[in-house]
């Protein structure tokens, strides 16, 4: 994962994710909630990022904007469940997912100190037809 519950809770308020979190009202956060909303948030990530990168490499590089990255999804994943949206919550969730596309497209590009970029996934490798071939081995006989 891209962000771990300390990253969540140096970046945002404790009282925020408590509300987000504590379902049972022990008015103390609910690491499991977080890790999970983490974890959908690395996985958004990685259906944008690998198309350039491959995310184990990206696990061992772990630039920090893929972890500020993270937490603005992980966040928003959070109030989502929660079933309330507060703006400054989606515009964020908005920037990530901007940045992503860009990083997607190759328009933003990540350091990852050194790490090969992936090939494309989607690409599709062929061979001379064998008629040409047969073609041009029998000419003029």
């Amino acid at each position: 994962m891209y962000a771990a519950v300390s990253d969540m809770t140096s970046r945002f308020e404790e009282a925020e994710l408590v509300q987000v979190t504590d379902q049972d009202g022990t008015g103390a956060i609910v690491e499991a909630v977080v890790l999970a909303a983490i974890s959908d948030a690395t996985t958004e990530i990685n259906t944008y990022a690998g198309r350039k990168y491959a995310p184990a490499a990206l696990l061992a590089a772990m630039p920090p904007m893929l972890t500020n990255v993270c937490c603005d999804i992980a966040r928003y994943e959070l109030f989502k469940r929660k079933g309330e949206m507060p703006q400054v919550v989606q515009d964020a969730y908005n920037a990530a997912i901007k940045w992503l596309k860009n990083l997607a497209d190759g328009t933003t590009v990540l350091d990852v100190g050194g790490i090969e970029v992936a090939p494309a996934v989607n690409t599709i490798q062929t061979a001379p037809s064998i008629v040409a071939c047969m073609r041009d081995k029998y000419r003029g006989l």
